[in-house]
Order: C-alpha cells, then structure tokens, then sequence
C-alpha cells in the first residue's frame, strides 16, 4: 500500500521547509457571504507555479510546469499577428521562451477538493 496523502504532505515539508505551501482549490471557492468550505486533500507534489492570463479568461489563472504547453500554444496565437514576417517554428520559439520566463515559483502544491 502507498503512502497517504498525509504523510506524502509531511514528508514534503520535512524535505523542503523553505518552500512556501500552494494549493490548487477544485470548483467554485468564493461566495458572496464569505463562507468557508470544507475540502479534502487528494494529492500534493513539489511543483513549480506560475501566473498567466490566457485570452480566454478574464483573469490570471496558475498554471504547473506540466502545462506550460497550454500557455505556450495560448501564447503563440496571442503573439502570431506581431510576428507575420515569421514562420511558425520562430513564433513558437519567442511563445516558448516567453512562456519559460514567466515568474515560475517552486512550492510545494496540494490540490483540494470541495
């Protein structure tokens, strides 16, 4: 049998006590009466975060270096019409480079759901 969640966590933080703790919240947290919700762990895991604002939100999302990808592919398009003069691969190689510079924060992140 694996590891619990709570023990994955401790020995998370025994290892790294500098990192700052992140969570990843599933659905809608927020109310108007400011509740508090109740939710449950269900993984955790050191990963580097970052903020971006893809074009089809209305605000900054976090996003995990596992989907810097989808930033990438979000970037391209945003970026493409500044770049006519360009080919595809060059466009995507300014999306990917201005994607790996966003400012990406090592923490250790748990993911909640409610």
């Amino acid at each position: 049998m694996g590891k619990s969640v709570n023990e994955k966590f401790i020995e998370l933080v025994k290892e790294n006590p500098d990192l700052p703790i992140k969570t990843f919240i599933s659905g809608e947290c927020h109310d108007e009466d400011a509740c508090w919700f109740v939710g449950d762990i269900y993984r955790c895991e050191v990963a580097e975060i970052a903020e971006y604002e893809p074009t089809y939100a209305y605000a900054s999302r976090c996003y995990t270096k596992e989907d810097i990808d989808e930033i990438i592919e979000d970037m391209f398009e945003r970026i493409a019409d500044d770049y006519e003069d360009l080919s595809n691969e060059e466009i995507e190689k300014i999306a990917k480079e201005k994607a790996e510079g966003l400012e990406w924060q090592k923490v250790i992140l748990v993911y909640v759901g409610v």
